[in-house]
């Protein structure tokens, strides 16, 4: 998550600051145009179908739309310096700090969303007729304590990085304290990869007990409930797949950190340079898997992006003029006052051509 290469280095020699620079290949700057054309075009899509599609407006997804929309800010915001850093250096420490801490925040907000999707899943399952329904300003109170809580727990990731001076390269660089970096470094990984997987694993093993020991009487409740256990089934791969695809994708860089902090020598290795410009790629990657998990497990926003895909070429067609509308408005109140005594009422023919009843 930190920013690579200039904004944190602990090289001795202007040769090993050209080094680490040298690596950072056409093939990794591609991967990294990829991941994020891919990533914000995917969860921009899934933004749009929580939005605009009222099937898909519930507390669950309320929160796979706060996944997306953090994923897209932490795109914004990592992948352009990370692109651009060889030739772009940072001034203000502020600005330094700000960034480094905005990027743990989105990261965090992410993770504390998934944890919310699974305890809401857990629920489902271990106690389904305890679910209350959820209106719009419980959940937005929800969505506010994971911001409030994520701002809160990451503060201690925007005081670790500083302004160091290079005589012997005649340029300065922002890097890690090393007096701090430890302990950071553990923190950061309990409390944004360690805890949410024990937590998560917890939730889900509760669930699988409760269903194989008493999936009878699961099986009756739900029957009198008002989702069908189809729809929760979905819903509960989709968070398994998020759940997945966020534990292996960040597994390389929490093993580098700690890698890095325990091994003194480390640095110096050939491979220090090959997993400190390729670790950030493979985190990246989960902010495109999970739209694509989403769309890939949850066969109602697949339908829906199938059908608005579909209708998009016919959006401009079949819609009548205002004069046309006028004119089939005067010959409908005509045939109804000949046809009855009854009040006139004025009809404006001008149907909506709406992006969900396009059919394929």
């Amino acid at each position: 998550m930190e920013l690579n290469v200039s904004f944190y280095s602990y090289n001795d020699s202007c040769a090993s600051y050209g080094e680490t620079h040298s690596n950072r290949s056409i093939l990794y700057i591609l991967g990294l145009s990829l991941i994020f054309t891919v990533g914000l075009v995917a969860n921009t899509w899934v933004i749009i179908l929580i939005t605009f599609v009222r099937e898909l407006r519930n507390a669950s997804n309320v929160f796979i739309l706060v996944l997306c929309a953090s994923n897209n800010v932490f795109l914004l915001i990592f992948i352009p310096f990370e692109i651009f850093q060889p030739d772009f250096h940072v001034n203000s420490l502020l600005l330094s700090r700000l960034i480094q801490y905005m990027l743990y925040l989105f990261c965090s907000v992410s993770i504390m969303s998934l944890l919310m999707m699974s305890f809401d899943r857990w629920r489902a399952v271990v106690r389904p007729m305890d679910i209350k329904s959820h209106n719009g300003k419980t959940t937005a109170l929800k969505v506010a304590a994971v911001l409030i809580l994520a701002a809160i727990l990451v503060l201690p990731t925007a005081f670790v990085h500083e302004f160091f001076e290079d005589e012997v390269c005649n340029s300065t660089y922002i890097a890690m304290n090393l007096d701090i970096l430890f302990g950071v470094t553990f923190y950061c990984m309990a409390l944004l990869y360690i805890c949410p997987l024990c937590l998560i694993s917890f939730l889900y093993l509760s669930m699988a007990k409760k269903l194989l020991t008493q999936g009878k009487t699961i099986r009756e409740s739900l029957r009198h409930h008002v989702k069908p256990r189809a729809q929760r089934s979905r819903v509960a791969w989709v968070v398994v797949g998020l759940v997945v695809s966020f534990a292996v994708c960040w597994f390389p860089y929490y093993l580098f950190l700690i890698i890095y902090v325990t091994d003194a020598e480390f640095y110096k290795r050939p491979i220090y340079f090959f997993l400190l410009n390729w670790r950030p790629l493979i985190s990246l990657l989960n902010t495109c898997i999970d739209p694509l998990s989403i769309f890939l497990l949850g066969s109602r926003f697949r339908n829906h992006l199938w059908i608005i895909l579909c209708s998009l070429p016919n959006l401009g067609k079949n819609r009548p003029s205002l004069r046309e509308g006028a004119v089939t408005a005067k010959v409908r109140r005509t045939r109804s006052s000949s046809s009855s005594n009854s009040t006139t009422r004025t009809v404006l023919n001008l149907p909506l051509v709406s992006p969900l009843d396009g059919q394929c």
